[in-house]
C-alpha cells in the first residue's frame, strides 16, 4: 500500500477509513461462496484425474474420449455454479420477503402507538394516504420481487434441459470405452 501511496485510505483493520457502514454478508452469500469453492475444488480434482489418466497413452480415439470426459467435468461445474446461484437468489428472496413483512408490522405497531386515540380503520387509512400501508410496504414489493425471480425458473428449466441433452451425448461417447467409463464412474 505504501508503494502506491494509499495507506492513508485504510484504518488499522484494513477497512476504508472513509467507510461509514458495514455491508453485511448474508448466510446465503456465505453458503454460496463455500459451495462455489467446493465445486471448483471438485472440478480441479476431476481435471487432475483426467490429466493423469491421459499421460498413460497416446491413442487418438482415447484423446477424443478424454475430451468428452473433460467436457462432462466442465458441464457439471457450470451446472453446479448455476444451481448454487439460483439457490442463493431464492434464499435471498425469502429473506427479503420476511424483512418486508416485518417492516410492515413494525410500521403498523408504531402507527398504533402514535395514534392511540384513532381506530384501527383510521390508522390504516392514514397509512394508506402516506403510502405506508401493507400494500406499499409489503405486498407490492413482494410481487415485484417474485416477478423478477420468475425468470429464474425458466433459466433453471433451460439449464436442466441443456444438462440432460449434453450429458446424454457425452456419456454415449464415453461409454463406448468401458475402461474409461469405469475409471470416471460413468455407466
Amino acid at each position: 500500500m505504501k508503494y502506491h501511496k494509499i495507506e492513508n485510505g485504510f484504518d488499522e483493520n484494513g477497512k476504508f477509513s472513509y467507510q461509514d457502514e458495514y455491508i453485511p454478508i448474508t448466510n446465503a452469500q456465505k453458503n454460496f461462496k463455500k459451495e462455489v469453492s467446493r465445486i471448483d475444488k471438485r472440478f480441479v480434482y476431476d481435471l487432475g484425474k483426467i490429466k493423469k489418466f491421459s499421460s498413460s497413452f497416446h491413442n487418438y480415439s482415447k484423446t477424443i474420449k478424454l475430451d468428452a470426459v473433460t467436457a462432462l467435468a466442465l458441464k457439471n461445474a457450470i451446472k453446479s455454479h448455476g444451481q448454487a446461484g439460483i439457490k442463493v437468489i431464492k434464499e435471498t428472496k425469502k429473506q427479503v420477503e420476511s424483512e418486508l413483512e416485518n417492516n410492515w408490522r413494525e410500521t403498523f405497531q408504531v402507527a398504533r402507538q402514535i395514534g392511540s386515540e384513532l381506530s384501527e380503520v383510521e390508522i390504516l387509512q392514514i397509512l394508506h394516504e402516506a403510502s405506508a400501508d401493507k400494500e406499499a410496504l409489503d405486498t407490492k414489493p413482494v410481487k415485484k420481487l417474485s416477478k423478477k425471480v420468475e425468470s429464474i425458473e425458466d433459466i433453471q428449466r433451460k439449464i436442466s434441459d441443456y444438462d440432460k441433452a449434453l450429458s446424454k451425448s457425452i456419456r454415449k461417447r464415453i461409454s463406448d470405452d468401458q475402461e474409461l467409463a469405469q475409471r470416471f464412474g460413468i455407466s
